[in-house]
């Protein structure tokens, strides 16, 4: 079952109505899945388009590095059976940008420490659709939060170097202004 109403809004996010099978927030990711096992390609690529996010796939790094070069993937899915250096390849994905979330998808949950560092998720097999898309979620609503916090961040800092700029000039030209002259200065 997919969506056949949404109306998507400049967050990137998708608002489901009523007649559909899930009402509320879902936010659309591009994901991209590095895996060498068609079956898995299959199952992961039909789990993430009925949940509306845009999937693309490579099956060795170097497609993987040209896919993210070119559609700027948000979340990355690695699955730690193909025959890849995984901390390179992972510290590669994260020289592209910062803002990509990494996910690891593993048969255990006994993962080298220093990978388990800088991944921001990890499932085992076999793969729980639920839990896949919780996770996905969730990562992306953390992103979300942060760039939005980090927006905040900048306005208030830009907010407050005006203010000290306003005190700074006032305070110079505070005996020798009228109150109407000092009013213009600060709406400017």
């Amino acid at each position: 079952m997919g969506f056949l109403a949404q109306r998507q809004r400049t967050d990137n996010t998708l608002i489901a109505t009523q007649n559909e099978p899930y009402v509320g927030e879902i936010i659309v990711a591009k994901i991209l899945f590095i895996s060498d096992q068609n079956n898995k390609i299959e199952q992961m690529q039909e789990i993430l388009q009925k949940n509306s996010h845009e999937f693309s796939h490579a099956s060795d790094s170097v497609m993987a590095f040209d896919v993210i070069k070119t559609q700027h993937p948000d979340i990355v899915i690695l699955d730690t059976e193909i025959n890849l250096d995984l901390k390179a390849t992972h510290k590669k994905i994260k020289s592209f940008s910062d803002n990509i979330l990494t996910i690891l998808l593993t048969k255990t949950d006994d993962i080298e420490p220093e990978l388990l560092k800088g991944v921001n998720a990890f499932l085992t097999e076999p793969i729980s659709k639920n839990l896949l898309i919780s996770t996905i979620n969730s990562n992306l609503k953390t992103k979300n939060s942060l760039e939005k916090l980090s927006n905040s961040n900048q306005e208030l800092a830009r907010s407050l170097y005006q203010l000290n700029v306003l005190y700074n000039t006032s305070s110079q030209f505070a005996g020798t202004l009228d109150k109407d002259k000092l009013i213009n200065i600060m709406v400017e």
